[in-house]
């Protein structure tokens, strides 16, 4: 008997069979990652959405029990400017553009090193304030929203709101067909996972906003997330509260 017969030969796998075994453990593995995937972003604006609800929240609670919103964080904090709002240090707010104050507003959750509050993508929620003032002339750097005691020394018809929210995206500005909201005081943003084009609006310094449906298409990427707080809500809830007569 030849070693043949004794151990048969045993023919292996040609590059084409193991290419084609690859191909199909590829797309097996893409099928069952996409769904996570999905899932997992699904969640992740869950929580976003509870989270900016949250800061809208704890925004009107504030605003009920001292009469006027937390200045935003410096988007950067240096020595000059640290990261700290008007209610925790007395001062001025000059800038109506930055992240959530978390420790100002008690709102438990994790925070970047100047204590802004972080969605869960772990970027800092944007958070803008309307900077108008009926006294700017007489008495500078005393925004109506932001500023203690403007609320119960100006007459609540004078006070105006200039940040505005719209449908769509447009290289100069919102025109008032477009418009979501109008007259709001406060945005908070949530800027979610991409940085498209269309979300620009949301991350300069300029009183308008972009508010889309959701997109992970290309040129119509739109993850952004955003919450107000209007002129109308707070006027009211001033009312409510006797902070007005």
């Amino acid at each position: 008997m030849n070693s043949q017969s004794r151990y048969p030969l045993i023919k292996g796998f040609s590059l084409v069979e193991l290419s084609m075994v690859l191909f199909i453990l590829g797309l097996m593995l893409q099928m069952n990652i996409e769904p996570i995937a999905g899932r997992l972003e699904n969640r992740r604006r869950s929580e976003s959405l509870d989270q900016l609800k949250l800061v809208q929240q704890h925004l009107r609670a504030h605003w009920v029990s001292y009469g006027f919103l937390p200045c935003p964080l410096p988007l950067v904090a240096t020595e000059n400017s640290p990261a700290i709002s008007p209610i925790q240090s007395g001062g001025v707010c000059l800038d109506g553009v930055g992240y959530v104050p978390a420790n100002t507003l008690s709102i438990i959750g994790p925070l970047d090193d100047q204590g802004a509050l972080l969605d869960p993508w772990g970027r800092a929620l944007r958070y803008h304030v309307s900077m108008s003032d009926v006294n700017q002339v007489t008495q500078p750097n005393t925004p109506d929203w932001v500023t203690a005691g403007e609320l119960s020394s100006n007459l609540f018809t004078e006070l105006n709101a200039d940040l505005t929210v719209c449908r769509l995206v447009t290289e100069l500005r919102c025109e008032r067909a477009d418009q979501a909201a109008a007259d709001i005081v406060a945005v908070v943003v949530s800027q979610g996972s991409n940085d498209s084009a269309r979300e620009a609006g949301n991350r300069d310094a300029d009183r308008q906003f972009v508010s889309a449906a959701y997109s992970m298409s290309g040129d119509y990427a739109f993850d952004d997330q955003l919450v107000w707080l209007g002129r109308s809500e707070l006027i009211l809830l001033a009312l409510e509260s006797g902070w007005l007569p």
